[in-house]
């Protein structure tokens, strides 16, 4: 104890109170961890919202390439669509070969949770046969 007391008056430490620090120690870490969580999974879906989008692109394009009509092939990339994503758009740019675009949005933080604003687009073009 007279060790304890020494070493506190020789650094000129006089009996700080520390109660209190662990606990809004915690709470920062919490967050911090909460925030990498959420930057984390939004990272997840938007790369799964690309691929999802890149692979509906492509399947409607050979679709679309082989004589199927507009309307055939939007229905095809509804009936593909995963039950997480939200259709925005499905376009046909005039083109000489079958160009399809298709416009998703982008979940956020939860599946379903989306924004008008926060999409991903890609398209896919095949020579016609």
């Amino acid at each position: 104890m007279n060790v304890v007391r020494a070493l506190r008056a020789g650094s000129g430490v006089q009996g700080r109170d520390d109660r209190g620090s662990v606990a809004v120690e915690s709470l920062g870490f919490f967050f911090v961890l909460t925030l990498v969580t959420f930057v984390c999974v939004q990272g997840v879906f938007l790369a799964q919202s690309v691929s999802t989008s890149q692979k509906l692109a492509r399947d409607a394009a050979r679709s679309f390439a082989v004589g199927a009509g507009t309307a055939a092939v939007e229905q095809q990339v509804r009936h593909d669509l995963p039950s997480w994503a939200t259709l925005e758009q499905v376009r046909f740019p005039a083109s000489a070969d079958a160009r399809v675009e298709v416009e998703l949005r982008v979940p956020i933080l939860l599946p379903g949770l989306t924004n008008q604003s926060f999409t991903v687009s890609r398209d896919a073009v095949m020579p016609r046969s």
